[in-house]
Formats: C-alpha cells, structure tokens, sequence
C-alpha cells in the first residue's frame, strides 16, 4: 500500500489510476533497493487486489528501471490489507535492501 506524495498535476480519479501509481512508485522504490544492493537486475513481485488496466505500460516501468515484474492479482491474501492506516514509512531514509530477498540477508 502505497501513501506518499505525488506530483501536484497528477490526477487520480479511479481506482485503476491509483494502482497505476501505487504501482510505479514501488518500482521506483525497488529500483533504488537494487541499486545499492550493487545488481544490474531483480525481480519485483507487486501484488494487486483488483487486475491491472494496462498490466504493458508497468512492465515497461519496470524493465526502464532493471527490474523484471512478477504482476499478481491475489483479492484474498494481497499483503497491503495487513498495513496500518496511518504508519508512515519514510523510504526516503530506509535501509531498502531489506526488500531484497537473498540468502545473504539472512545470515
């Protein structure tokens, strides 16, 4: 679940605009996880609660950033229902290699 500032012009008007940008600003948000992390490319698993409407212009995004894009629609078990309203994560200053997930991050 994405809460973060977004360009003042940008509108979003329906629910398939705000997944669009949810979207975008995790493959962002993962494409400066990998950067640090030192890998030319990674896998981004975004799970979505209702289908995509333009599931090609994300993958574009994605590949653009060095990322592969695993694109699920999952209604019973997407992740974001377990984040609480109102936590602010402040990625901007996070330790994004913790997203990654690689036997040596877990030793």
């Amino acid at each position: 679940m994405a809460h973060d500032r977004f360009h003042r012009d940008l509108l979003i008007d329906s629910d398939d605009a705000a997944i669009e940008a949810a979207a975008l600003q995790a493959i962002w948000l993962a494409a400066h996880g990998k950067d640090p992390w030192g890998a030319d490319v990674a896998t981004l698993r975004i799970v979505t609660s209702r289908f995509v409407a333009d599931p090609d212009a994300l993958h574009r995004a994605a590949a653009t950033s060095g990322l592969v894009l695993d694109l699920v629609t999952d209604t019973a078990t997407n992740p974001a229902t377990g984040h609480q309203l109102g936590v602010w994560v402040d990625w901007r200053r996070a330790d994004l290699t913790c997203l990654i997930q690689h036997p040596r991050n877990h030793q």
